[in-house]
């Protein structure tokens, strides 16, 4: 039987990427973001980075390297980030 940690981290993170939520939360968590920066009046400040180099990576060295790299990646943005307040999301 799973655990409840086991469920939440399947419904919620990045299979590759255990400290990067999926695309499908990350959304989520924008739009009610979103909606609250506008009741509020508040600034809301949305940061993208984009890696063009990864289908590269995958294809001259596989998919076990795309997923270090995946991984490395998220780790890096995780530590910049303070996951109290901000969260580092898939798109």
């Amino acid at each position: 039987q799973e655990q409840p940690e086991d469920v939440e981290r399947t419904i919620f993170f990045d299979t590759f990427v255990p400290t990067v939520f999926n695309f499908r939360h990350a959304m989520r968590q924008l739009q009610k973001e979103t909606k609250r920066a506008t009741k509020y009046g508040r600034p809301l400040t949305l940061f993208i980075v984009a890696f063009h180099e990864l289908p590269f990576v995958r294809e001259r060295y596989g998919i076990v390297a795309q997923e270090k790299a995946l991984r490395t990646i998220g780790d890096v943005l995780a530590k910049c980030a303070d996951l109290d307040i901000d969260i580092v999301g898939r798109y």
